[in-house]
C-alpha cells in the first residue's frame, strides 16, 4: 500500500495567504510532502499555476467556496464554482464537474456554521479533521 502525504487545504496570494505558489511548493517540498491541494478562496488561479509548474509534487486543483452556509472545499474541479450559492447548489455543481466536496474546519467557532446532524443530511465527500486554524484544546 502506498501512503501520500498531501496537504489539503493550501492557500496562496492568489486569495488570503502571503505565499506565491512556488514558495508553497518549495515549502511542500521541505516538509516532504507528496503533495498539495491549493484551494484558494473564490478562484482557481492558485492551482492553475501549480499545475503549471513542472515538478515531482502532486497538485490537486480545488476551491474553498463561499456558500450561503458556509465554505466548502472543492476538490479536482476545473472551472470555478461561483460564491455566495445556496450549499445543495454548490455541492451539485461540484459533483457535476466529478469532483470531491469537504466541508473544512467543521469544529473551529465562526468558522463552523454546520452542525453535524446538517452535515449527515448532504452529499459531501468528507470532512475536514483539523487544520492551522483548529483549537487545540
Amino acid at each position: 500500500m502506498t501512503r501520500l502525504k498531501i496537504d489539503m487545504h493550501v492557500h496562496t496570494y492568489y486569495s488570503d495567504s502571503t505565499a506565491s505558489v512556488e514558495e508553497v511548493i518549495q515549502e511542500a517540498k521541505n516538509k516532504g510532502l507528496d503533495g498539495v491541494a491549493i484551494t484558494d478562496h473564490d478562484t482557481l488561479e492558485g492551482a492553475e499555476v501549480a499545475m503549471g509548474i513542472q515538478n515531482d509534487l502532486i497538485i490537486v486543483p480545488g476551491e474553498e467556496i463561499k456558500t450561503d452556509k458556509g465554505e466548502i472545499l472543492a476538490f479536482g474541479i476545473r472551472e470555478p464554482i461561483p460564491e455566495e450559492l445556496p450549499l445543495e447548489e454548490a455541492i451539485h455543481r461540484v459533483h457535476l464537474q466529478n469532483g470531491l466536496v469537504f466541508v473544512p474546519h467543521p469544529t473551529v467557532p465562526f468558522f463552523g456554521k454546520l452542525n453535524e446532524s446538517e452535515m449527515r443530511d448532504l452529499p459531501i465527500d468528507g470532512l475536514e479533521v483539523f487544520s492551522s486554524i483548529s483549537p487545540l484544546a
